[in-house]
């Protein structure tokens, strides 16, 4: 396991998980692409911890040039990109990690062809899931939490009561995906998790403002305010 400590050892975590089709609805994919670097450099700008290239259909040539634009956007901040399910485009691109899927290669293998220092995420949709990979992942992404209008039939709801043991029964970071919403930020927090990851809430801060990065600063503020408040609980 990456020595994570280093880099996102704080809480809250605030992921960012892009989707061209959400920012850039009907346009064309030039122009979607083009989306997807404006909406990473706002949310590194406002302080997000880790942007997820989440472009699966693309080809290597096209994901790869993406990978890079955003790389370049996000230069000068202490923002780290992921690469999707992708290995080769993350080290090709010199992205600072890449992002398993369930479906993915084993996590084993990945940790054994990637240098020190390459953060390796992962998508558990069940608890045994996420407790087997903690031990070779820096960071678990864990859902759907709550209803949400991109879940899988295929994948059940698994509610914050589960958040909140994988939390406790993990050593690496665990983030909250599926519906997360404002509203239940706080319920986040108190679980134990140690931040969100998400599309939607992002796309939503984005709109809020006169422009992304003003949206998107807001709901940084407000995504530490809710975790604060349960840390005075304590």
């Amino acid at each position: 396991m990456t020595n994570i400590m280093g880099s996102l050892n704080h809480r809250p975590l605030l992921c960012l998980v892009t989707d061209r089709r959400r920012y850039a609805p009907g346009e064309s994919n030039e122009q979607q692409l083009e989306s997807v670097v404006t909406m990473v450099g706002a949310a590194a700008s406002a302080g997000v911890d880790l942007i997820q290239v989440r472009e699966r259909d693309l080809s290597a040539r096209t994901l790869e040039t993406l990978v890079i634009r955003c790389l370049d956007v996000i230069k000068g901040t202490s923002t780290q990109l992921v690469v999707n399910d992708r290995l080769d485009v993350a080290l090709g691109t010199g992205a600072s990690g890449v992002h398993l899927r369930e479906e993915s290669f084993n996590v084993d293998r990945v940790r054994m062809k990637t240098p020190k220092g390459f953060l390796i995420g992962y998508s558990a949709h069940d608890l045994d899931g996420a407790v087997a990979a903690s031990v070779y992942v820096d960071y678990i992404v864990l859902g759907t939490i709550y209803h949400s209008r991109s879940k899988l039939p295929s994948q059940k709801l698994l509610g914050v009561s589960a958040l909140a043991h994988a939390s406790r029964v993990t050593a690496v970071p665990i983030l909250a995906i599926g519906g997360v919403t404002q509203d239940v930020l706080s319920e986040v927090a108190h679980s134990g998790a140690a931040g969100i990851a998400a599309i939607d809430l992002f796309v939503e801060a984005g709109r809020s403002q006169e422009n992304r990065t003003l949206g998107i600063t807001h709901l940084v503020n407000t995504v530490q305010e809710a975790f604060d408040s349960q840390k005075s609980l304590v």
